[in-house]
This record gives C-alpha cells, sequence and structure tokens, in this order.
C-alpha cells in the first residue's frame, strides 16, 4: 500500500477520533483498487476495530442494507450459510427469534417483527466491545434511490455518530443524482476525501503469493504495464483463466523455462487486449495481433507492443480457442510442434539451438553473433535433414542477414541450395508424412519467420510448400493402401478365428456408412468363406445383411445409399462362389447356396440402383 501510504494514515486517524461526525470518502474509477485497498485496510485493523464492510451492489431497499449489516454484526448470521439462506431468516425472525446481538452470552429481547423495520441506530450508541464502524462499498451501484442512500448514511452519521466509510466511483455517483444534491450532501457529512490510486504491483504481489506465477511476476508486470490496463478485478480473472490453460499442459513442456515465460508473456497480452474490448475473437483468428501491418491500427498496435520481438506460440485460431471458448483439446499436440520441443531428442540439455538464437539477434553480441550465423550457413550447405519447419526458418534467417551483408549466402547460393535441398529429401518420409503451411503467420513453431514478408523469402517457401504437398499427396495414398491392407487383413483374419466381434464391428459399426468390402479381393473372400466353419457362414450372413438392411437411414437416406462402390465386390463375390461350387459337397453347399441366394444377389439388387 506504499502509494496510498497517505490514505492508510488518514484513515487510522479518523478511527481514532472520538466523535468526528462526519463519513470518509475513498473514490477512484471502477476497478482502480478500491474494493482490493478498503479490504486489505480491514484486514490489517481487525484487532482494533470491527470494520462492517456492505456492498451495496444491487441493494433494492434501505431493508437490504440492514439486513446486511445485521448478517455482519451477528456471528452465526454472518456465517456463508446464513447469507445464502438469507431469505428463509428474514421468515424466521418475522416468527420470533431470541438472539444475542452483541456475543456476550446473553439473549435480548424476542425480535417480533419484520426485519424491514429493524432499524440499527441504536446498536451503536451502547458498545460493549470494540468500536463498530461501518463500510459502505459500491454505492453507486446500489439499485435504491441515491437520495434515500445518502440520506440513511446521514442518519448514521449525524444522529447515531456512527464512523462511516464510503467507497466510489464519485464520477458516476455525481451522474446519479442532481450534481447540487450530492454537493450538499457532501459539503454536510463527508469530511474527508482521497482518490485510490493504481498500485498495481501491492495487488500483484498478493495475487501472485504461493502461486506459480510468482516466479513471473516481473513479466506479468510488463505485460500490465504495457496495456494500460486499469482494471484490477478484471486482471485477477487472468489469473485464474491462466491457471485453467496452465492446468492442461503436460508437465514435460511446463518443465522448460523458455516455453512458460513465452506462455505468460503471450497469454497475459492476448487476454488483457480481449478483455479491454480491443481484440475481437475475429481478428484473433485472422491472425493480425501477430502481423506487422502497415496501417496503424488497433492490431498493428498489439503486434508492437508485444509480439515484434517474441514469440506467439500457437496460431490465432488456437489462441481463439484458448480464449474466447475455453477450449484446449490438442493443446499438447500444438505445443509438441513448436520449435523449443521439435529438435530436441530425449536426454539432451534443454539449450537453445543455433537458429532459434539467431531469430532473437537483438540480444546477441557480435562475436555470438558470427558464429551463430556462420553454424546455421554450414547446416544448410551440408544439406542435412530437418524438420521442415525449421528448415524455413534457417532459409529465413540467412535471407534476411545475407541481403543486409552480414551473412555470407547471396540470393543465388540460396536458391541452389534451396533447389538442391528439395531434390534430396522430397520423397523422403518427413515430407510425405507432414504437410508445411504457406502461411507467414501460421507455421506452428511458435516464431514468425525473419522478415516473412521478404519477396526472396516469399519464392523459397513457394517452392519448398509446393513440392511439400505433392510429396505429401503421395504418402497420403502410401498410408491410405497400408490403412486399407489393414482393414482387409482384419476383416478376413476375423473370418478365419471364429467370426469374433472386430468382423461385426468393422462392418455394422466403425464403417457402416463407408465402403470398405470394395478393398477386399473377392476370390480372397470365397477363399475364407469356403474354408470357414457352417456356424461361421451363418453368422457372416446375418451381419451382411443388416449392413445392407432398409431398416437403417442417414440423412433421410438408406444406409446402402453411401456404400454403392461396394457393388462390384459382391458381383465378384457372386462369379467367383459360381466357379468354386461344383468343388463343394454336402451340408456347407447348402449353406453357401443360401448365402448366395438371400444374401449376395439381393445385396447386387439393392445396390444397383440408379
Amino acid at each position: 500500500m506504499e502509494t496510498n501510504k497517505h490514505i492508510v494514515e488518514n484513515l487510522d486517524n479518523y478511527l481514532n477520533l472520538i466523535s468526528p461526525e462526519y463519513a470518509f470518502l475513498l473514490c477512484g474509477e471502477w476497478g482502480v483498487g478500491k474494493t482490493y485497498f478498503i479490504d486489505k485496510y480491514i484486514e490489517s485493523r481487525v484487532e482494533q476495530f470491527k470494520l462492517i464492510k456492505v456492498s451495496l451492489f444491487g441493494s433494492k431497499s434501505i431493508s437490504d442494507i440492514n439486513a446486511n449489516i445485521f448478517q455482519k454484526l451477528h456471528p452465526i448470521l454472518g456465517s456463508k450459510g446464513a447469507r445464502l439462506a438469507g431469505n428463509f431468516i428474514k421468515g424466521a425472525f418475522s416468527m420470533g427469534v431470541k438472539v444475542d446481538i452483541n456475543s456476550d452470552g446473553a439473549s435480548e429481547s424476542t425480535i417480533n417483527t419484520k426485519l424491514d423495520k429493524i432499524e440499527f441506530f441504536d446498536f451503536f450508541s451502547n458498545k460493549k466491545s470494540k468500536e463498530i464502524i461501518l463500510v459502505f462499498d459500491d454505492i453507486e451501484r446500489s439499485q435504491i434511490s441515491i437520495l434515500d442512500v445518502l440520506g440513511f448514511i446521514n442518519e448514521l452519521v449525524e444522529n447515531s455518530q456512527v464512523k462511516v466509510i464510503l467507497i466510489a466511483n464519485e464520477s458516476e455517483l455525481i451522474k446519479s443524482c442532481n450534481s447540487s444534491v450530492y454537493k450538499d450532501f457532501k459539503e454536510k457529512v463527508i469530511g474527508k476525501t482521497f482518490e485510490i490510486k493504481h498500485d498495481f504491483n501491492s495487488v500483484l504481489c498478493d495475487f501472485l503469493e504461493g502461486h506459480s506465477l510468482n516466479d513471473y511476476k516481473d513479466t506479468i508486470q510488463e505485460i500490465y504495464n504495457k496495456s494500460k490496463f486499469k482494471n484490477l478485478r478484471r486482471f485477477k480473472q487472468s489469473i485464474d483463466d491462466f491457471n485453467y490453460l496452465v492446468n492442461n499442459i503436460d508437465d514435460k513442456y511446463k518443465d522448460n523455462a523458455e516455453f512458460y515465460r513465452d506462455l505468460v508473456r503471450c497469454f497475459f497480452a492476448l487476454n488483457i487486449e480481449v478483455k479491454k474490448g480491443s481484440l475481437s475473437e475475429e481478428d484473433l483468428r485472422k491472425n493480425k495481433p501477430f502481423m506487422n501491418g502497415y496501417e496503424e491500427n488497433i492490431n498493428n498496435y498489439i503486434y508492437k507492443n508485444y509480439f515484434s520481438e517474441q514469440a506467439r506460440l500457437y496460431d490465432g485460431d488456437t489462441w481463439a480457442n484458448i480464449i474466447f471458448k475455453g477450449y484446449l483439446n490438442g493443446i499438447n499436440e500444438e505445443t509438441s510442434k513448436l520449435a523449443l520441443f521439435i529438435e530436441k531428442k530425449q536426454g539432451e540439455e534443454e539449450e537453445k539451438p543455433a537458429w532459434l538464437k539467431l531469430w532473437d539477434y537483438k540480444q546477441l553480441e557480435e562475436d555470438e553473433f558470427l558464429i551463430l550465423i556462420n553454424q546455421v550457413e554450414s547446416e544448410l550447405e551440408s544439406l542435412s535433414e530437418h524438420n521442415l519447419r525449421i528448415y524455413l526458418h534457417k532459409i529465413a534467417l540467412v535471407t534476411y542477414f545475407g541481403k543486409l551483408g552480414l551473412g555470407g549466402f547471396s540470393v543465388n547460393k540460396i536458391m541452389n541450395i534451396v533447389k538442391s535441398y528439395i531434390c534430396k529429401y522430397k520423397n523422403s518420409e518427413h515430407w510425405r508424412d507432414e504437410l508445411v503451411s504457406g502461411s507467414i503467420y501460421s507455421n506452428s513453431t511458435g516464431y514468425l519467420y525473419c522478415d516473412g514478408q521478404d519477396k526472396d523469402f516469399s519464392i523459397f517457401l513457394d517452392m519448398i510448400v509446393s513440392e511439400n504437398k505433392n510429396s505429401y499427396i503421395q504418402g497420403e495414398l502410401i498410408r491410405k493402401e497400408c490403412e486399407a491392407k489393414k482393414i482387409v487383413d482384419s476383416i478376413l483374419n476375423s473370418m478365419d478365428s471364429n467370426l469374433d466381434n472386430d468382423f461385426r464391428n468393422l462392418l455394422l459399426n466403425v464403417y457402416q456408412q463407408r465402403s470398405i468390402l470394395n478393398l477386399v479381393e473377392p476370390k480372397i473372400f470365397v477363399n475364407s468363406l469356403t474354408k470357414a466353419n457352417n456356424k461361421i457362414i451363418s453368422k457372416i450372413e446375418c451381419v451382411v445383411n443388416d449392413r445392407y438392411s432398409e431398416n437403417y437411414s442417414i440423412n433421410n437416406m438408406p444406409r446402402y445409399y453411401f456404400l454403392k462402390d461396394e457393388l462390384d465386390f459382391w458381383k465378384g463375390v457372386d462369379a467367383e462362389l459360381h466357379q468354386v461350387m461344383p468343388d463343394i459337397t454336402g451340408l456347407k453347399k447348402h449353406l453357401l447356396n443360401l448365402f448366395l441366394e438371400r444374401s449376395v444377389l439381393k445385396i447386387i439388387d439393392v445396390l444397383s440402383f440408379k
């Protein structure tokens, strides 16, 4: 409370006066910390005085204020449970309840009246213990006529000689009543007025006491100062929001001090700007706070204020899901893609790679810069394979410094290196398995490309993204073939092992509306069918009939409508069964004939719709 130390001293003087006969006003804008200030003051003076703080927020009548004071005065009725049961308590009083108002062990006379008729002015004349001081907060937010509130306070101060501390946004208070009326009241009742100054440092220390964020107090203080946000109540909500986020992130990521610090920076910067009303969900999803645009607008201010020289971690969509939706599914997967974790192998020390140190070049001295730029250039020239998103960062850095004359690579040399790199690795497993983004704002590493809008870097980016897309499409075909083989094997294996639940689950649940049997060779299926036990043939018949039944529909369409691609498979099964049937005898031949007539031919007919 150093910023408001003079107010503390004046309050102490006021409370120690014998009979001041005036009220003490603490004013300030909403969110500046008035309630926090008085709560801390009350806590520090609890041994000397009985300060009763009553919020008038939402109060509809003077009797509401009376009830609130009464609950605070009485030790039992002041409990949380009693406050929640306020309406029940009022009803009990009306029936007559003996209470020990002064906590002296003696029951006063039965209260035989409605609570709204009780007057408390008499309670303060014969004090048996610590002096009672009333603190009224949120006066301007009351639903009671301001004239009635001021009259009530005047009665307390003038007739009952109670010491009263008022807390209000005075500018709003003046708006809510005739200014001359308030001026007359203030001259008559309020003896001293002090404005609470914003004391974020003290408040932050209190907010973060015993909290994991305490180690990042300076970082939060820096963000808060940059934001010029002056609402402590809403800022405390940001701390709660951060707790929710960080509780959903795996410890293996939170243990990285640099990641945690960047998370604190990014989260509080974006969260505070949202609470200020400066950042919309739409603009965040479009990555506008991370763009260094030429237009001087609020989003460009956010970029320059917070993100021009630091990581932004996730892309706009992910941040919007976190801040606006509280949606954290996939947060650990997104975190795993960040540059801080991509290249780290198990057992490696937590040291930033050379390119990442170079990215933060404004913190480097000349000798260290030269070592790092040479190292990154050597890595590129060696054509060793990297994660593609990291590779693009390295290309962006050497392009930027090369064009400044601070690196050893010309644009032509970088072009030749990129072409050689593409030729060497475009068919690699890594290129086929991961699709990189062509956006300079959504590369998932947590860092924007160094001078990502440079025209030469844009050419290199387009070359790599285009070739990567071709490789990824080839990889998709390979992955689909592998998936199809696994499905086929699962179907056939389940037929060979007494038709376990896998067969039923695949055809009636997992792929109930997706063609899958078109991936199976009819000859292999029929071969497995003829080798199966007779009871298995009956089970298969039940499952496939159920799969193409007219009793099931999806979006008002019969389910088999989505399975038309399986028609050729069943035609193939029909042809294969006719070919092998002459060599089969006995009961199995009869069962296969039934399967052909009651299932295969009917399915072919069903799937032959136009």
